[in-house]
């Protein structure tokens, strides 16, 4: 069994921009900072597959997507110290695509954590005492694609994308 989710995946531009974007907040010393190779929007979690429905799901995803554009700009501390940058504003190209996929989900029979869209990136965890800013620099992403994703468990190589679905490229994977 593999665990898995399906998540938007920043061009290297996009995360090196979140990994500067708290390049000045004061990190606590328990913190740990996620690498710009780990940053991630989670669409839809899926959890433990066997790989006979990785498979079947790596076909049965594919939605078009057009290319649309979220604006990360509002830091948060989540319960656990989370620390996440959110978009103040979701836009419907996001949360349409969240929910055609919990559609595609839901079709397949596979079950899935099916709660409504909280969009963010995690930047760290442990971060319970870190002092954040209100806002910070706006990082202006052009998403232009999404990917099943698998969870290595390797703290070198966190994630792996099993399969990208694109609007420029096709699919790969």
């Amino acid at each position: 069994m593999k665990r898995i989710f399906i998540a938007l995946w920043p061009d290297r531009q996009t995360a090196n921009a979140l990994e500067r974007v708290s390049t000045g907040w004061s990190w606590p010393v328990q913190c740990r900072k996620y690498p710009p190779q780990d940053l991630h929007l989670t669409l839809q979690f899926i959890g433990a597959c066997a790989d006979e429905k990785i498979a079947r799901l790596r076909h049965e995803l594919r939605v078009p997507i057009e290319p649309f554009t979220i604006v990360l700009d509002t830091p948060r501390r989540w319960a656990k110290g989370l620390v996440v940058l959110c978009p103040a504003v979701i836009p419907d190209a996001l949360i349409n695509l969240h929910e055609t996929l919990a559609q595609l989900l839901r079709a397949s029979e596979v079950a899935f954590d099916d709660r409504r869209l909280r969009p963010h990136v995690t930047l760290a965890r442990h971060g319970a005492d870190i002092a954040l800013p209100e806002s910070c620099q706006p990082i202006t992403w052009t998403v232009q694609e999404y990917a099943l994703i698998q969870s290595t468990g390797d703290p070198r190589r966190r994630y792996v994308a099993l399969q990208t679905y694109g609007s420029n490229h096709g699919q790969r994977g």
